[in-house]
Parts: C-alpha cells; sequence; structure tokens
C-alpha cells in the first residue's frame, strides 16, 4: 500500500477521499440541480483588508452600485452536466422566475428538455408569484 494511502500518526489505512461511484439520472432533462450563490462584491483597488474599515473607505461604489451582493444563480444537468449561470441582483421570484425561464430555453436550444427541478430554494420556485412557469412547461419542482 502507498504511503500516501496511510495514515501518518496511526499508520492504518484512510478512508478514500473520493467515492468510484457516481449516480446520474438516465437522460438528460431527468433532473436539474439550480443553486444560487451569493457573493460579496469588491470595489476596484480591493475591499477592506487591504484598506482597513476606515470612514473615508466607506460609502465606495462598485460600477455605480454600493457595494452589496450579487447572485449567481445556477442550473445544472444532473445526466450531462451541462451548466447555465447567470449574475444576477437578488434572489427574489420575479428574479428566480426570469432565471428559471432563460435556463428552460437555454437548455431546450441545447436540445435538453426540463423533466423535473431540484434545488434548496424551491419555496421560491413554487409559490413565488409569477412562477406557475414550471407547472405550464409540465416541470416538477422540489
Amino acid at each position: 500500500m502507498p504511503l500516501r494511502a496511510l495514515d501518518p500518526i496511526t499508520g492504518g489505512p484512510v478512508r478514500r477521499q473520493q467515492s468510484a461511484r457516481r449516480y446520474e439520472h438516465p437522460r438528460p432533462g431527468d433532473l436539474v440541480h439550480i443553486d444560487v450563490k451569493k457573493l460579496g462584491r469588491v470595489p476596484d483597488g480591493g475591499g477592506w483588508r487591504l484598506h482597513g474599515r476606515s470612514e473615508e473607505v466607506r460609502g465606495r461604489k462598485v460600477h455605480g452600485r454600493a457595494l452589496g451582493y450579487d447572485f449567481l444563480h445556477v442550473a445544472v444537468d444532473d445526466h450531462s452536466r451541462l451548466a447555465y449561470v447567470e449574475a444576477l441582483p437578488d434572489e427574489r421570484d420575479p428574479t428566480s422566475a426570469g432565471f428559471l425561464r432563460r435556463a428552460t430555453a437555454w437548455f431546450a436550444d441545447n436540445g435538453v428538455t426540463l423533466a423535473r427541478v431540484l434545488t434548496d430554494n424551491a419555496r421560491v420556485y413554487r409559490a413565488g408569484r409569477g412562477l406557475r412557469f414550471p407547472r405550464r412547461l409540465g416541470v416538477l419542482v422540489s
């Protein structure tokens, strides 16, 4: 057994870092994972770690907007691992509805018809105003 596979303290075998088993649905579009990642905006010239938190650097803007957050909306097909990503200003109902519409159209242009969407933001995609769109398409959101 190679040394890299042994624990340096006990000398026993270390658990494998990666599983050799990867699940995937049988057809593209059977399951699309959607997630949102919140990222803090950093001004040109660096953020507070570089300039400190003094009053003279407070109130700076990024591209004309006050510092805040950008939200990366990501949709990944479970079978093909084809991904669609947009940087949007928030994760509210209308924004999420627009993202889902554009993602569905983009996947369709690439030959993937959505059947089911899995997300940890299911409430926004299920109960949000203007989000009857998935049901009209026959897309199940869970």
